[in-house]
């Protein structure tokens, strides 16, 4: 087989009515496999690109959908259980210098300290993407393996209900 795959609209139509003469559920549990694994190296650089912090790392994963043959690549809050890695936005498109008003000092509670905290302007984080570069860079590496992939998932599962 060579190196340089492009994605056949023929090799799309007969995969599809394949999975339609399927019983129901393996058609949808075969597709979802070879989606993940075909996703699996986006995810693999997304995780490399965000090395600034090992919490928003652990919460990069593929996440299936249950109604529908499609999976969702990216950050994912029930990936960690007790921490949320909510602040990735920060990261991935930067902030500005937020400074008061009206008055002459921002105040914020801080919880750990429970103390007031008065402060005349917040830094900006710049601007350090990692799930768009990773998309970018994969998308078509992902988009090549997804025929591959559910085509090697449903010979898994034809050698698999062969024996029986």
């Amino acid at each position: 087989m060579s190196k340089d795959i492009t994605l056949d609209m023929i090799e799309v139509k007969q995969l599809s009515t394949l999975l339609l003469k399927l019983p129901k559920g393996v058609g949808f549990k075969t597709l979802i496999s070879g989606l993940r694994s075909a996703s699996k190296p986006m995810v693999k650089d997304m995780k490399a690109r965000a090395s600034f912090s090992k919490r928003v790392q652990r919460s990069i994963g593929i996440k299936a959908s249950k109604r529908q043959p499609a999976v969702w690549i990216g950050i994912h809050r029930h990936l960690l259980k007790r921490t949320k890695a909510y602040f990735w936005r920060f990261y991935e498109f930067g902030t500005t210098i937020r400074r008061p008003r009206k008055a002459q000092f921002l105040r914020f509670w801080s919880v750990q300290l429970q103390a007031l905290i008065s402060v005349k302007q917040t830094a900006a984080i710049k601007e350090r993407p990692f799930l768009r570069p990773a998309i970018d860079a994969k998308l078509k590496e992902v988009g090549k393996g997804v025929i591959l992939n559910i085509r090697k998932a449903l010979l898994r599962f034809l050698k698999r209900h062969k024996k029986r």
